[in-house]
């Protein structure tokens, strides 16, 4: 049976896995119909099926409207027939965070940095449950708490 044949046979299961969005079946499929070509991972059959329930012609309206919304929400766009990964995703920042390290030259520590970063990190949970969410203000006041425990031990 030929690569062609064999899909056909199974393009009902593909229909059913494109209505239900079930990736790991498809995946499956992927791998029955086309041995030779590269696995896909579960992120890549899940952007795949979307552009496929987006191309289909003729496909119930609320799931190829959830698939562009997908798509739109995860900074795919068709660009000249073909789709793509826009750029004002990857430049857009998601998240911004704070962290406490505190270690001596050498990568030693000594009791000294085990103060500060357990002060650091009750000042730093003291801000939350103050309401103090921006992570510029939280660097703030940790920095703050790290000179007042050094200017204590007099370093």
């Amino acid at each position: 049976m030929t690569t062609p044949e064999f899909a056909m046979k199974h393009s009902a299961e593909f229909r059913r896995c494109l209505l239900e969005g079930d990736v790991t079946t498809l995946i499956r499929l992927h791998k029955l119909i086309a041995p030779w070509s590269n696995e896909l991972s579960p992120v890549e059959a899940t952007i795949t099926m979307h552009i496929a329930r987006v191309e289909t012609k003729n496909f119930p309206r609320a799931v190829k409207q959830f698939s562009i919304e997908w798509l739109a929400d995860h900074g795919y766009v068709k660009a000249d027939g073909k789709w793509q990964r826009s750029d004002a995703l990857e430049k857009q920042i998601f998240t911004e965070a704070v962290g406490i390290s505190s270690s001596a030259v050498g990568g030693n520590k000594y009791q000294l940095n085990y103060k500060i970063e357990r002060g650091m990190s009750d000042v730093l949970l003291n801000g939350i449950a103050k309401g103090i969410m921006e992570p510029p203000m939280q660097t703030e006041i940790m920095q703050k708490e790290r000179m007042r425990i050094r200017f204590k031990a007099r370093v």
